[in-house]
């Protein structure tokens, strides 16, 4: 099939009818090149920009589909197709689409991820902005049901034995085992515990309260 083709007849179809936003229509602006691809424009513009086009619901989500048909390989377009399936907004009548569809675009989103670089590798991040998100996660804690429907999620499985040695091995490269393994003294009241585990359990605390006495000087590691 030829996904270009088709892409190219809808887009056609929507500049052929000269369309514009109101009361008592809807449409969703759309890069005609993708971003990802070479094209520029914001979506605001779609009054002007040539390279943006107004579809309806359907014809944007087809459109999405069919440009990571056409490029299968292309990780933005993989997740712009996902978005397309998931993204919910109480403004906007987006198009449902089917299930075997939503698996599709997820199993695609999972692909493009597998092996790629991440978001944060290679970004050179300011001090300022450092401090900025360790200032905005400090303290923060998730909602108790969101804990509670997360462990009742995970209850009963299990991991995939590679995906446990992969953790394993990136564990024994940051050096946590050593880690765990070293001795902690409390320094509020002098007790020194073999490792960090048992410290946990005596204190009856989890790692991230751990590393924060740590960071307090409330216990700290002897040589």
């Amino acid at each position: 099939m030829d996904y270009l083709k088709i892409y190219n007849q809808i887009i056609q179809k929507a500049r052929a009818e000269s369309r514009r936003k109101g009361a008592d229509v809807y449409y969703e602006a759309h890069h005609i090149v993708p971003r990802c691809l070479g094209g520029d424009g914001n979506t605001k513009q779609w009054r002007s920009h040539p390279n943006i086009i107004l579809l309806t619901a359907r014809e944007h989500f087809i459109c999405h589909r069919l440009l990571h048909n056409a490029y299968p390989d292309n990780p933005k377009l993989a997740q712009a197709f996902w978005i397309m399936c998931k993204l919910t907004n109480p403004k906007q009548h987006r198009h449902v689409p089917s299930s075997r569809t939503v698996e599709q675009a997820k199993l695609a989103m999972a692909t493009s991820k597998r092996g790629g670089e991440g978001y944060w590798k290679g970004r050179v991040v300011s001090e300022e902005r450092r401090l900025s998100i360790s200032k905005a996660l400090t303290g923060r804690k998730q909602p108790r049901e969101v804990v509670e429907r997360r462990a009742a999620a995970n209850k009963g499985k299990k991991r995939d034995p590679l995906i446990v040695k992969q953790m394993v091995q990136a564990r024994k490269l940051r050096g946590v085992y050593e880690k765990m393994s070293r001795k902690v003294q409390d320094v509020r009241t002098g007790v020194v515990y073999p490792t960090v585990l048992s410290c946990m359990k005596a204190l009856n605390i989890g790692s991230s309260v751990f590393y924060s006495n740590i960071k307090n000087n409330n216990l700290k590691y002897l040589n």
